[in-house]
């Protein structure tokens, strides 16, 4: 966290994401969310964002005035990396954070209860079915039902002090309730959802407790072998595990642990390419 003086006054300004208040990173999410459509610029944000954070009203525009903001802006620069396409080098938002910002969602006097940080208290049918379906249509759309889906299986409802199980076949009731929601608040879970994504799907020493760590990303590199012929994709894998009846049925496969199910994924393709090592030795 970054210590900001200005006299005897002394104020936070988050480092990072993760650093970031609920409020902040709200709000942080409303200026992203234009930014990509297009409505705000990178340095419009950056100022934007310096007044929120510093609780500051933009009251003048004295040379000093402008030279403090413009040494604040530095400070939100880090929260964006860059990637280059085809020559032309973008900037974007470096999702590096794992911590679930936005716990709690209330609609007209309705709670909804989201994942722990890096979804580690989600299904596997939670993240890579139904939450992955609705991450990649919304970044190929753009279209907000998507969004709608996402909060949806993310988001649920308390009973008796536990949120209540994802169910695949109930979570939709949710929609219209969740469809009232700011589009802002839709676009920081998309964001935070995405960010976990990236993590997991990216992580090569992951910590799985006991001492144990796996490499998770190797899942999820391209096969060679199989040249350009797809993948079972997410849902193949669930009845693929589920013919060994190790988690129970498919249905209860799918409801297993997301970081168990990649465990065994990663114990048995680790077991299919010590096979090829064999066969290659004979």
């Amino acid at each position: 966290m970054h210590k900001i003086k200005f006299g005897k006054i002394e104020l936070d300004f988050p480092e990072s994401i993760s650093e970031m208040t609920e409020p902040q990173f709200r709000y942080f999410s409303f200026l992203e969310m234009n930014r990509q459509l297009g409505k705000l610029t990178m340095e419009e944000l950056e100022v934007l964002f310096v007044y929120f954070a510093m609780n500051m009203l933009r009251a003048s525009e004295t040379p000093l005035v402008v030279e403090n903001v413009t040494n604040l802006r530095k400070l939100v620069q880090p929260y964006f990396t860059t990637q280059t396409v085809k020559g032309k080098k973008y900037t974007i938002l470096d999702l590096n954070f794992v911590s679930n910002l936005i716990p709690v969602i209330e609609i007209k006097g309705t709670k909804l209860y989201g994942p722990d940080a890096a979804l580690q208290d989600c299904s596997y049918e939670q993240v890579f079915v139904h939450g992955q379906n609705a991450l990649l249509d919304f970044s190929n759309d753009r279209d907000e039902g998507y969004l709608d889906q996402l909060v949806a299986v993310l988001y649920r409802p308390m009973h008796k002090g536990k949120r209540v199980k994802f169910n695949a076949e109930t979570y939709e009731e949710r929609l219209e309730l969740v469809k009232q929601l700011q589009p802002e608040i839709k676009f920081a879970v998309y964001l935070f959802f995405a960010s976990c994504h990236k993590f997991i799907t990216t992580a090569n020493n992951l910590n799985i407790g006991g001492g144990t760590s796996i490499d998770v990303a190797q899942l999820f590199k391209p096969d060679p072998s199989q040249g350009k012929a797809k993948g079972i994709g997410p849902a193949g894998i669930i009845f693929t595990i589920a013919e060994s009846g190790v988690f129970g049925n498919a249905r209860e496969t799918a409801g297993e642990n997301v970081f168990t199910i990649l465990s065994r994924m990663v114990q048995l393709h680790e077991q299919y390419l010590e096979q090829k090592r064999n066969a290659k030795r004979k």
